[in-house]
C-alpha cells in the first residue's frame, strides 16, 4: 500500500465554512442518455440491462421522457479489464438500439459467471455513440461497468453504504463505498468518511483493515490523503473528540459491525490540513454519531 503516510496532528481547530458553485448546463435540442453512469454488478447476476432514455423538448427547459420515441441510437462497448465475449456478451450485437414509440430501450450484458474463481473485479465502458432524426446526445452518454468478482475474501461488506452523522450539531446524510485493496485482501478503502469528502472524489481515500471475522475495520490514524489545502499542506484524516478538538496520538478508528449489515463507531472523525489547522463544515463528524448501513 503506498497510497498514504502517517503524519502526528497538534491539537486545536478553526471552523471555517465551503461553498460551491456550480454551472447548469441546458439542452437545446431532444436528446438520449443512460440515467445512470456508473454501474456494478455480481458476476453471478445472469443479465444486466442498461436502459437508455429518449427526452423529447417540450419547451425552453423542460425535457420529459419521449414516450412516443422513434428513433435509433448507436452504441459501441470498449474493453476495460473486462473483455468481450470472455468476460460478457452484448445484445444487439451490432450496437444498434430500435425506440418503436417507447420512451426507453435496453442494451442486455450477458455476465459471464465465475464464481468460484477469484479473477477480481473487472470493468468496462458502454457508450452512445449517435442518434437519428432530431436527437442529440445528452452528457450522460458513458456508462462504465464494473463486473464485481464475489469470491473476494471482503465481497459482503465491499460496496456502497447510506451514511450518517452530525457535524457539529448539524445531522448529515451521504454515501461511502468499500472498495478493496490491490495488493491486500485484508484491506479495503473508503472514500467518504466525512460529508465533506464525497465532493472529492479519489481525493480523500483512507483505508482501513478488516479482521478476520469482518466485525471490525479499523483506520489508522493520522492518515495522509491526496487532497492539498495549500501545496504542501495536505488534509490528514485523524480523530475529532468533539468541542472543536482533536487527538494527536496515533490511533484506529474502529467501526464495528451492528450484525445487521452495517457499521458504527463512537468515535469522532475529521479531516484536517496540517499547517492551516481549520476544517470545513462536514469535514468533521462528531463522536458517537457515525453509521453506516448496507444499500
Amino acid at each position: 500500500m503506498n497510497r498514504y503516510f502517517k503524519m502526528i496532528l497538534g491539537a486545536g481547530l478553526v471552523l471555517g465554512l465551503a461553498s460551491c458553485n456550480q454551472k447548469a448546463e441546458f439542452y437545446t435540442e431532444s436528446f438520449v442518455s443512460f440515467d445512470n453512469t456508473s454501474i456494478i454488478v455480481d458476476e453471478d447476476a445472469g443479465t444486466l440491462n442498461i436502459p437508455v432514455y429518449a427526452y423529447t423538448k417540450d419547451g425552453d427547459f423542460a425535457f420529459p421522457r419521449g414516450d412516443n420515441a422513434n428513433l435509433t441510437v448507436t452504441f459501441e462497448v470498449v474493453d476495460g479489464t473486462a473483455k468481450k465475449d470472455v468476460d460478457f456478451s452484448v445484445e444487439p450485437a451490432n450496437g444498434l438500439l430500435t425506440f418503436d414509440g417507447t420512451s426507453a430501450a435496453s442494451i442486455k450484458i450477458n455476465v459471464t459467471d465465475n464464481s468460484g474463481v477469484r479473477t477480481g473485479d473487472k470493468n468496462f465502458i458502454v457508450r452512445i455513440t449517435g442518434a437519428s432524426g432530431e436527437y442529440t446526445l445528452g452528457g450522460a452518454r458513458e456508462a462504465s461497468v464494473t463486473i464485481k468478482d464475489i469470491d473476494h475474501p471482503l465481497a459482503s461488506i465491499l460496496g456502497t453504504y447510506s451514511a450518517s452523522g452530525v457535524c457539529y450539531g448539524t445531522p448529515y446524510n451521504w454515501t461511502v463505498t468499500l472498495s478493496p485493496d490491490e495488493s491486500d485482501e485484508s484491506v479495503v478503502w473508503v472514500d467518504a468518511m466525512t460529508p465533506y469528502a464525497v465532493d472529492y472524489a479519489g481525493a480523500m481515500d483512507v483505508y482501513g483493515v478488516v479482521s478476520k471475522d469482518l466485525k471490525t475495520i479499523s483506520f489508522p490514524a493520522p492518515q495522509e490523503t491526496s487532497l492539498l489545502y495549500d501545496d504542501d499542506d495536505p488534509f490528514v484524516f485523524c480523530e475529532y473528540m468533539g468541542d472543536l478538538t482533536i487527538s494527536s496520538a496515533e490511533t484506529n478508528i474502529v467501526m464495528t459491525s451492528d450484525n445487521n449489515g452495517g457499521y458504527t463507531t463512537d468515535q469522532g472523525v475529521i479531516f484536517i490540513p496540517l499547517k492551516a489547522m481549520s476544517a470545513y463544515m462536514g469535514a468533521f463528524v462528531d463522536p458517537e454519531t457515525m453509521k453506516w448501513t448496507k444499500q
